[in-house]
């Protein structure tokens, strides 16, 4: 315990659209959770109500007075003040644990503006950190693969998000060329949605698809077939049903 508090430590974290995940050194993943903020509106002013999981279970459940927001999409931020609240109140409530402020690494999307850039990296320092860099999402995915970026052979990333697809060449520790696109981990929920609409004629939301995505969608291994139980809802009479589906059909 002594150690912890008197070693300054690293902190890294991955800004997704739909998660957020925060590694600590030592302990390695310490965070996990969905990347929205659940904002109460009170005499003018913003109160942080809850982040990640806890503000994702208040969706389509909360009073008018209080909003439940995802600030990213399609791998871009659409809200950049939430962004920045969101931000703050994740970084302020990890760096509480320390008494020497560590180093934050923030993996971050391509297309950020440099004012953008800019104000996340203050909003970092104002929440205690004491230096700050700011990584793309290329490069932080290489790294994460063990993959040598400052090597002269040229590496092609292919970062499969919830909003977004790029696929990045880099070489030398720069970029050479990039490309994206909106069909990602949202469009793949989506279309098992629209699936089991029309081939089974229930209905699921889309968090239901994702966990059918991620439980069933196995391409290293296509050849075994898995399968998965689950309750929903019958388009045709309305009453609760239970269906299953295989890895088969995704």
């Amino acid at each position: 315990m002594i150690d912890f508090f008197t070693k300054r430590r690293d902190i890294v974290i991955d800004l997704g659209t739909a998660n957020t995940i925060v590694c600590l050194e030592p302990q390695g993943v310490v965070f996990n959770e969905p990347s929205c903020i659940a904002i109460e509106r009170k005499y003018g002013s913003d109160k942080v109500v809850a982040i990640g999981s806890k503000a994702k279970a208040m969706r389509g459940k909360t009073p008018e007075k209080l909003k439940v927001i995802y600030p990213l999409s399609s791998g871009a931020i659409s809200d950049f003040e939430m962004t920045k609240t969101f931000m703050g109140t994740l970084i302020s409530g990890l760096l509480g644990r320390f008494i020497f402020k560590p180093r934050v690494g923030i993996s971050i999307p391509q297309n950020l503006t440099p004012v953008e850039r800019n104000s996340l990296y203050e909003a970092t320092l104002l929440a205690g950190a004491k230096e700050v860099v700011l990584i793309e999402d290329p490069f932080s995915a290489a790294v994460g693969a063990g993959i040598d970026i400052s090597s002269s052979r040229g590496r092609m990333i292919v970062d499969l998000g919830s909003g977004l697809t790029e696929v990045s060449i880099i070489s030398l520790g720069g970029l050479v060329a990039s490309k994206s696109s909106k069909v990602a981990g949202d469009s793949l929920d989506m279309a098992i949605v629209e699936y089991i609409k029309h081939h089974k004629s229930l209905s699921i939301s889309k968090d239901m698809a994702e966990e059918i995505k991620i439980k069933l969608g196995n391409i290293e291994n296509p050849s075994h077939e898995e399968r998965m139980s689950a309750k929903t809802k019958d388009l045709i009479h309305g009453l609760p049903v239970s269906f299953e589906i295989s890895s088969y059909e995704l």
